[in-house]
């Protein structure tokens, strides 16, 4: 049966810790209920984010299994949430653990780590066999961040100073991940490594003495260690039993387990060596198919030599040279004027360590003169901060560009079409407004004389009233003809200029939509192209029109200034605002046709428009128009 009460931990009854300071509370005890077992484990918080760990005894793997789960619940329970912990473990009473309780414990503690549960993990009180398992699992796992050191007031120490450095950020991963080239080529140097150092370390061990009260080795036991260490079979997984009334030795059970531990690490790195060296194998077979085989080219470019040093035929076909023809040559050497330039200025800024995109274009020459555009993306391997060499993909994207050029210029002329259609638009509204004005409105407005005269010479009260109704109706009709006048062309606009248009426009808006708008034009009106006056007008219309639809506004101004060579206007209102990202993306999806609008309108003049809001803090618009564009 287990006796706990042997030896406990100080911090089973404690309530403070006599070196930090810091509290102690919920001590708890994991118990193994397992037959012939001798092990337990105590623990206990220290402060806020500290787990205090004692093991006692020999533990068995399953043993490590319900343990850690006990221990993990704890976390849960007492710990979890705290922005990362810290571990402290007193290994003065652990008699020693199977190699599956070994592998278990250290990938328990990889994945708590892995999760950000550990910040680190500081061990003290280690006998000298578990240093050389903690050495050696220090090698073979990611453990960077746990620690050996010798007393608890050496470990509770560096705790908080390991605590102080997470919570400042200043701890790294301090692993670094090799290739499998790499891999294999020190995989046989840390078996051959391991075996040296634990046939080095049993001898030691027989000259040292353990700190938990056990007798010396005799040296009759180290060469039985030895014997059995050179009777395994380094080539098959797994160890034998050892065999010998020696064994039956406690302190030699625990330099058995300590080997078999060992031995199950160096069989799994093996197995990671064959199976790295397969994987590598079959990349290298999948490289040189892909190489052989790609559609798209493939060259390799050496910068000190500054020259083409292999290519495929991918490569070759695209730019219709042969091998022989192709190698060594430079590649600004099939290049066109300016895309040589482009090149030399990418490669200076290369070679002065400057950051750059790994793809560009260029257009080349093939050998019968055709010119083709082709899109090099370059693998570079650098030396210290220069490039050495440079793995390039070559892709013919010709026809990309050719399609490319094809829809600009369809862009160019459709954007010519919708500015001579914008054009004809307002010619189309001022004609319209000219006859509504000259024709429609003067045929009404005669109308009213004659019915005017007609009332002189009736005198029937009913006949009258008809009459005044009609007259009612006419003069309903003519002052709707002038509004619609005013909205598809404002006379104002042509006859008085911009200021005075904006200024009867504010009345406008302030008269049908009860929004009050102030403008203020700074500068000399002077003569401003029709064009011009026209979108400036145009838009400043749509921006009131989009506050009184959207911005729940009840006040906007205009603000407008003219300098020498340019017109800047403002138009800004006190409304919810929107998120001008949703506006963007509205606009992308087809929605908000009147920005887009306003935008082509703005460009043909050679322009600028801004647009800032917040929501719930307004909106505005801002334009910047040249006034002789060149």
């Amino acid at each position: 049966m287990v006796n706990i009460n042997k030896n406990p931990p100080w911090f089973r009854t404690a309530k403070k810790c006599p070196v930090s300071g810091l509290p102690v509370s919920h001590p708890e005890i994991y118990i193994s209920r397992h037959p012939g077992t001798n092990y337990f484990v105590d623990v206990a918080k220290l402060g806020d984010r500290i787990l205090l760990v004692k093991a006692t005894g020999y533990s068995r793997f399953f043993e490590m299994e319900e343990c850690l789960k006990f221990m993990e619940d704890y976390i849960k329970r007492h710990l979890e949430g705290r922005g990362g912990i810290l571990y402290i473990e007193d290994y003065a009473d652990v008699i020693g653990a199977d190699a599956g309780a070994r592998k278990k414990y250290i990938d328990k503690y990889s994945e708590l780590k892995h999760r950000n549960v550990f910040v680190a993990a500081v061990l003290y009180h280690q006998p000298f066999l578990f240093k050389i398992s903690y050495n050696i699992a220090k090698r073979l796992h990611p453990l960077a961040d746990v620690h050996d050191i010798g007393t608890y007031e050496h470990a509770v120490m560096l705790a908080m100073e390991l605590l102080r450095r997470h919570d400042a950020g200043l701890m790294g991963e301090g692993n670094e991940s090799s290739t499998l080239q790499s891999f294999l080529e020190k995989s046989s140097e840390k078996a051959s490594h391991l075996y040296r150092q634990l046939t080095e370390g049993i001898q030691k061990f027989s000259r040292s003495t353990m700190r938990i009260p056990v007798r010396k080795i005799r040296r009759r036991n180290t060469e039985t260690l030895l014997r059995y260490i050179e009777s395994i079979d380094w080539k098959v997984d797994g160890i034998k039993d050892p065999e010998g009334e020696e064994f039956s030795d406690p302190q030699m059970k625990q330099v058995a387990a300590a080997i078999a531990y060992i031995k199950s690490e160096i069989d799994d790195l093996l197995r990671e060596r064959d199976a790295a060296e397969k994987t590598l194998r079959e990349s290298e077979l999948r490289y040189r198919r892909l190489v052989e085989y790609a559609r798209a080219g493939i060259l390799e470019f050496d910068y000190a030599a500054h020259r083409i040093v292999s290519v495929n035929d991918s490569f070759l076909a695209i730019c219709g040279y042969s091998m022989a023809e192709i190698m060594n040559r430079a590649p600004e050497e099939l290049m066109t004027e300016s895309s040589r330039k482009l090149f030399y200025d990418r490669l200076r800024m290369r070679m002065e360590g400057k950051s750059l995109s790994d793809d560009a274009a260029y257009e080349f020459f093939t050998k019968s003169g055709e010119k083709k555009w082709v899109l090099l993306t370059a693998n570079i391997s650098p030396e210290g901060r220069l490039p050495q060499k440079a793995d390039i993909i070559a892709i013919d994207i010709t026809r990309i560009k050719e399609a490319e050029a094809r829809l600009l210029d369809y862009q160019a002329r459709l954007k010519a079409l919708t500015v001579e259609l914008s054009r004809t638009e307002e010619r189309q509204r001022r004609d319209l407004a000219s006859q509504l004005h000259e024709g429609v409105s003067q045929e009404l407005f005669a109308a009213q004389l004659k019915l005017a005269s007609l009332k002189h010479s009736i005198t029937d009260p009913i006949q009258l009233q008809r009459l005044n109704e009609v007259n009612a109706q006419i003069v309903k009709s003519i002052r709707e003809i002038k509004s619609i006048t005013y909205d598809l062309s404002p006379p104002v606009l042509y006859d008085l200029g911009l200021p005075e248009a904006l200024e009867s426009l504010a009345k406008t808006f302030e008269t049908r939509h009860g929004l009050k708008v102030t403008v203020d034009f700074q500068g000399e009106p002077g003569n401003c192209k029709d064009e011009i006056k026209q979108i400036i007008y145009r838009v400043v219309r749509e921006v009131l029109q989009n506050t009184v639809k959207h911005a729940r506004a009840d006040r906007a101004s205009v603000f407008v200034e003219k300098t020498e060579n340019d017109l800047f206007v403002d138009v800004t209102d006190n409304g919810i605002g929107f998120d001008t990202s949703v506006a963007r993306e509205n606009h992308y999806n087809g929605i908000g046709f009147g920005l887009f609008d306003i935008r082509e309108k703005i460009s043909h003049l050679g322009g600028d428009l801004r647009i800032c809001s917040t929501p719930g803090e307004g909106t505005r618009v801002s334009l910047a128009v040249p006034l002789n564009p060149s």
